[in-house]
């Protein structure tokens, strides 16, 4: 007996480190009720009155009622051990684990066993944790998970609060999003059901999977704490060619019909073979388009689009077109062998239209300028610098096919002798080209065991 009350003190202390807000009813002397048992012995070892109840044990303390199959009661210290088919109950929450600890002053029951917390629509489970009766502060500990209504988070660690059904997952976050196909990772994250909101930070990773595009589908669930793969496979590392975004903090709108994500800091996006790296970004999923915004950057295969701002529009979740607007100019190295020979179009607006992922044509308006470099059966054969007051390109085979000049155009040939020495001098002025393109990332999961 006393080896039980040396390990009961020893959980008391560790459970006293947590920072759980305690208020004024719960620091009065309030004992534990015994509400029923089958049998009870008493006892006492140094002074301390014991009891052991056996049999349909019940006990109550304000609005939390526990039921058991065998408790030990520290009668003086307020505070008992509670063993087997733990059920702890307060209004329409709804404690399960096979052994908790509870103490009476603190309110607070420990379990250091496996822990399941239901709570309306909202359930968590995890290896270890603890629960205020007082604060109704659940703080769960190893293999987390909390499941609501619109997503599934698995963490180290979940604090999850009652009153407002608030979450906030810490190390090694997964975010599965139940209306689409999307996981978000991070090494924290806050998640609001009441209010649709969720922000992640610490490195947070977004991948939109297209299942469409798979022949293989993937199923996310949740089978005894184990992540399968087409519902066999357990999965560490997966990759796919949709959509992945990274950036500083991620921030997501939902409802049922409509989800917003907000890109802060340095987002890269990265889907297919376009991707890009501005400084601020909007997704709106339903309406299928991204707003990038602070000096953004998209490459498409070898072509790179500058501007103040730039949409890019998506349909059935295919490209469609982007429509960039101020200080806009698109660069393209279209031959290899020369890389310096880079062809470019800039004005005040570019629009890209694009056809089953193609590019079907490019226009620019307002101040439009362009320069081509030429060739003749692949040997470089001088270039073209035009301004006009709109330029349209059609394209076939992803590759320029006719260039109309439109309203007000001049411009000047020069030959290869006169511009092959010095090609770089006949840049257009707010020529921009950067090397450093996103690279996807491949995403990890947790394994649960």
């Amino acid at each position: 007996m006393k080896f039980i009350l040396r390990i009961f003190l020893l959980f008391s202390f560790t459970t006293a480190a947590h920072a759980f807000q305690v208020d004024e009813e719960s620091m009065k002397k309030e004992p534990i009720i015994l509400k029923y048992a089958d049998s009870l012995v008493g006892s006492e070892a140094i002074g301390e009155k014991i009891k052991k109840y056996y049999g349909h044990v019940k006990f109550r303390q304000g609005s939390m009622e526990v039921s058991c199959d065998k408790a030990v009661q520290f009668i003086d210290l307020n505070k008992a051990e509670l063993i087997g088919n733990v059920i702890v109950t307060q209004d329409t929450m709804i404690l399960k684990s096979p052994r908790i600890f509870y103490n009476g002053n603190t309110r607070i029951a420990e379990a250091l066993d496996s822990l399941y917390l239901i709570d309306g629509k909202t359930k968590l489970a995890s290896s270890r944790g603890i629960y205020s009766t007082s604060s109704k502060i659940a703080d769960f500990l190893q293999n987390v998970t909390v499941e609501d209504d619109s997503s599934l988070i698995v963490a180290d660690r979940i604090i999850y609060q009652r009153k407002t059904r608030v979450s906030n997952a810490y190390g090694n976050v997964n975010v599965f999003g139940k209306f689409s196909n999307s996981i978000l990772t991070g090494d924290t994250v806050y998640n609001a059901p009441s209010s649709n909101y969720t922000r992640a930070t610490g490195s947070p990773r977004l991948f939109q999977i297209d299942t469409s595009s798979r022949k293989d589908s993937v199923v996310m669930k949740m089978d005894k704490k184990t992540l399968l793969l087409d519902s066999s496979e357990r999965i560490s590392k997966l990759t796919f060619d949709t959509l992945f975004v990274k950036c500083d903090t991620m921030e997501l709108m939902r409802s049922y019909e409509e989800s917003i994500f907000k890109f802060i800091g340095n987002p890269e996006i990265v889907r297919n073979s376009t991707c890009t790296k501005s400084k601020y970004a909007v997704f709106n999923k339903r309406k299928e388009y991204f707003a990038l915004s602070g000096d953004p950057v998209i490459w498409y295969d070898s072509t790179q689009l500058y501007a103040d701002s730039s949409i890019i529009f998506l349909h059935n979740n295919r490209l469609k077109a982007i429509s960039s607007i101020g200080n806009a100019i698109a660069v393209s190295c279209n031959d290899s062998a020369n890389p310096s020979r880079k062809d470019q179009l800039s004005g005040k607006k570019i629009f890209l239209f694009f056809e089953n992922d193609s590019m079907r044509y490019i226009s620019s308006s307002q101040e439009a300028k362009s320069l081509y470099f030429m060739d003749d059966d692949g040997e470089p054969n001088g270039g073209s610098k035009i301004m006009a007051d709109s330029i349209f390109i059609d394209f076939k085979d992803n590759k320029p096919f006719e260039i109309s000049w439109l309203g007000g155009a001049q411009g000047d040939f020069y030959p290869e002798n006169v511009i092959s020495s010095s090609l770089k001098t006949y840049y257009l002025p707010n020529f921009r080209w950067s090397e450093k393109k996103p690279q996807k990332s491949h995403l990890s999961l947790r394994n649960h065991k």
